[in-house]
């Protein structure tokens, strides 16, 4: 069993709503509700009334709250006292990166901190709710993700600290051939889900601005931007992207920023972390942050 499915149950607890408690867990609600079924199973019992609409978890559940939420308790600071003194012993960080990031910021880090340190780095890629959820739940000290003006954090703003470290721009590029397309009509696009940061970033800053004598055709949809961008530069469609992650290709002529053409809109590269107390290899890290070129 894992703990963040205890977490997840007391969450549903707590609000009374599956989908409320699934957006506190910076979840998908399919997601959420897997990870419950997965709890019932280990358990070999139902902790739900499903009989009722919406489903709510059932009164022999509800009668071990205090239980459950001790457990937890233990849980988490068992886990978090074993970490710390591991991370300590062997001067160890954990960062984890969006996977827009990882192969250009990200890796720029672990060089910098490697040479100027006698650290060891661990390096996660995820996605931008699965980074917060990894820094929630203490299994990182800290996180690299892009954020927009328009897209809040999805939790309360003074969980975090949170350290501006360099502008970015969200940019429409394509191969030579797909750029000739753009302005003619119907364009291929290379689309993000909606339930992704760069998906939700599209669709309250792009798909708006984007002239209504051009038509987007999803061609393919991806949650990776490296992918994409790989798709783009074989022709399959125009795709939006940090610029940081694509301006060598645009340098090498492989793909032509189309900002002249298609809306961009700004981002910037943020280093979180929780508050509260911190090692002091933690705010070593965070301190030299600023001096590093990413």
């Amino acid at each position: 069993m894992r703990l963040e499915w205890l977490e997840d149950l007391l969450a549903v607890i707590e609000t009374g709503s599956f989908s409320v408690a699934a957006h506190r867990r910076i979840l998908t609600q399919s997601a959420f509700s897997r990870r419950m079924q997965m709890l019932e199973g280990y358990l070999g019992a139902e902790i739900f009334d499903r009989s009722r609409k919406p489903i709510r978890v059932n009164e022999a559940t509800l009668a071990q709250t205090d239980r459950i939420r001790s457990l937890v308790h233990d849980l988490r600071m068992l886990a978090h006292d074993l970490k710390q003194h591991e991370r300590t012993l062997h001067r160890r960080i954990s960062i984890a990166c969006q996977h827009s990031i990882i192969a250009t910021a990200g890796s720029r880090l672990a060089k910098d901190l490697l040479a100027r340190q006698d650290l060891t780095v661990r390096l996660h890629s995820a996605n931008f709710d699965e980074c917060l959820g990894l820094l929630l739940t203490n299994q990182t000290e800290l996180v690299l993700v892009h954020l927009a003006s328009t897209i809040p954090l999805p939790a309360r703003p003074d969980f975090f600290e949170i350290l501006p470290l360099k502008q970015d721009h969200f940019v429409p590029v394509a191969n030579a051939a797909v750029a000739q397309l753009v302005g003619t009509g119907s364009v291929p696009h290379i689309a993000y889900p909606g339930d992704i940061f760069l998906g939700r970033l599209f669709d309250r800053e792009i798909s708006s601005r984007v002239n209504p004598a051009i038509t987007l055709t999803a061609q393919v949809e991806t949650a990776l931007t490296l992918a994409a961008l790989q798709m783009a530069e074989e022709g399959l469609g125009v795709v939006w992207a940090p610029l940081s992650l694509c301006r060598t290709a645009i340098a090498q002529g492989r793909l032509l920023n189309l900002s002249d053409r298609l809306p961009q809109c700004p981002m910037e590269l943020m280093a979180i972390r929780l508050s509260g107390s911190k090692t002091a290899l933690e705010d070593e890290v965070w301190s030299i942050l600023p001096e590093i070129r990413l």
